[in-house]
């Protein structure tokens, strides 16, 4: 049986337990580490990638060697690896920025979990919906 395939560049592990639990149709490779990222990349088969900036428990972090930033610009230099979707989920706006210029066609979609995915499509949308008491 086919599988979509994701990578996901994440730290935190509440937001690694979100992506489990809304993607739990799906073949997910983690990792926290950018040259692990860029190893499973070379790999192929991704249809998604999913990059968060601020590593190691940092925030605002530099776009450095050790951020989501590292993966984008190898992506950039190295495009046939690109996977058809890339979402850049870091709630850090000037790195988001950063890695928006390595890869200009990424979607900016902060981390919130009500996001809508349609691979068929290729797309990927955010949803907003307001809790119970702020929709009355």
């Amino acid at each position: 049986m086919w599988m979509t395939k994701i990578l996901i560049l994440e730290d935190s592990e509440e937001r690694i337990k979100a992506f489990k639990k809304n993607f739990f149709s799906v073949d997910m490779f983690y990792t926290d580490k950018p040259l692990v990222a860029i190893e499973e990349l070379k790999k192929g088969g991704y249809k998604m990638l999913f990059l968060d900036h601020d590593l190691g428990g940092t925030t605002y972090a530099a776009s450095d060697e050790n951020s989501g930033y590292a993966v984008a610009k190898w992506l950039e230099e190295n495009p046939q690896h690109q996977p058809p979707i890339i979402v850049l989920h870091s709630l850090n706006p000037t790195g988001v920025e950063n890695m928006n210029k390595a890869l200009p066609n990424a979607k900016k979609v902060p981390f919130v979990w009500n996001m809508q995915l349609n691979f068929d499509a290729g797309m990927v949308e955010r949803q907003t919906h307001l809790p119970q008491e702020q929709a009355e």
